[in-house]
């Protein structure tokens, strides 16, 4: 089985202020080769690693105004359609390629 370190080249064009698209990266590596992507357990803890990577990248800093909450969930469904084809890359090429990784929606 191959297993890689991928870039996950995640957008930071929808964050809303200067300063806060430089604080974070756009892109971040999510390591997968100490995971085993033939069990629910590894493909599970792949996830986890997507979406924490997506959190680095589109960060809401804790904001409890709407708008702003409004663009960091554009800013995380636009990251993981960006990294969807990677994913699924990796899953097939584990030999998982019929394995549904669950949606998640940030509402």
């Amino acid at each position: 089985m191959l297993k890689y370190l991928i870039p996950a080249v995640l957008m930071t064009a929808l964050l809303p202020t200067t300063a806060t698209a430089q604080d974070a990266p756009s892109t971040v590596h999510v390591a997968y080769r100490d995971l085993n992507l033939q069990s629910a357990a590894g493909v599970k803890l792949f996830e986890r690693r997507i979406e924490g990577a997506i959190e680095t990248i589109c960060p809401d800093y804790g904001s409890i105004e709407l708008a702003r909450q409004r663009v960091v969930a554009q800013c995380r469904a636009a990251a993981r359609a960006n990294v969807a084809a990677q994913r699924e890359a990796v899953l097939a090429k584990a030999g998982r390629g019929d394995v549904q990784v669950a949606d998640r929606t940030i509402r």
